[in-house]
């Protein structure tokens, strides 16, 4: 197996395709000023501390923009120096548990399906940049190395690949290519189904605004959203064509939908009500000003 720089499998284990749109400003038709802000792909932020010997140690949030990552500076050369010549490991896996609540079940897919791999005498100089992870052959993504619990333990904590099946099944973990331990065993449950549910409706400018829509922008917050294709929006019964529909979060499956008022709407309250299949959401009211 051969060493990896961390760039592709931190993006691609969980769906994500990272935007290296650089940030910008302007002023949109009613002469209100926007700016865009800064998008940091995974991938930019793993070459950066491989170049720059950074011990990559956390880089969770991948494909949001709540991207959290923790980085320790070593010695100018360590990287290249540890690719040379990687130290021997003694490492050994005591036990692998649900990242999130420690019981020794991980599900195969959805926000609780990250495994949490307990290692004994884990080196030190171990980061995300090159770990691997493979479950059944198939690809995880690393995204945290936490300090020594107690002595000579270790946490490793890993999204679940995006293909996968339900069992018990072999895990192994690999050190520049090479194995850093024995294989352990897991067990993987099925998920819990998806349940979509809209968390919140804004003015789509004005955020603290809430439900008043002062700016003819109407945006909505919704998790669990298996199919956005099939999201059905409709305002006082009539459908809503032109939706605007953004991926906030793939692991969660959090979605921002964003649709603007047609010119008809005057103000007033107004009922939204969404249909996603067969599946009817309750309705809310907005108030336009």
């Amino acid at each position: 197996m051969r060493a990896s720089t961390g760039s592709e499998r931190l993006c691609s284990t969980v769906g994500w395709r990272g935007d290296t749109t650089r940030g910008g400003s302007g002023v949109d038709g009613g002469g209100v000023l926007w700016r865009s802000g800064v998008r940091i792909d995974a991938s930019e932020v793993a070459e950066f501390a491989s170049a720059n010997d950074f011990q990559l140690l956390a880089l969770e949030g991948l494909g949001t923009q709540y991207m959290w990552v923790t980085m320790r500076k070593q010695p100018k050369g360590w990287f290249n120096a540890l690719a040379a010549n990687p130290p021997r490991s003694t490492a050994r896996i005591r036990n692998i548990v649900n990242a999130h609540s420690g019981e020794p079940v991980v599900p195969v897919r959805g926000r609780f399906a990250c495994m949490g791999i307990w290692i004994e005498e884990m080196p030190e100089d171990c980061d995300l940049n090159q770990i691997d992870i493979a479950v059944e052959g198939e690809q995880a993504a690393p995204i945290y190395i936490g300090p020594s619990a107690f002595a000579g333990l270790w946490q490793l904590n890993a999204i679940m690949p995006a293909k996968g099946r339900t069992g018990l099944l072999p895990v192994e973990i690999f050190w520049f290519g090479e194995p850093l331990c024995e294989p352990a065993w897991m067990r993987v449950a099925p998920a819990g189904p998806a349940v979509p549910r809209l968390t919140s409706l804004n003015d789509g400018v004005n955020l603290l605004s809430g439900a008043r829509i002062t700016s003819r922008s109407v945006k909505l917050f919704l998790e669990e959203l298996t199919e956005p294709d099939e999201l059905e929006v409709r305002l006082d019964g009539a459908k809503i064509e032109d939706l605007d529909v953004f991926c906030k979060d793939p692991v969660n499956e959090r979605f921002e939908i964003t649709f603007t008022l047609p010119d008809s709407v005057g103000a007033g309250a107004h009922r939204v009500e969404l249909r996603l299949g067969a599946r009817l959401f309750p309705p809310a009211t907005i108030e336009v000003v």
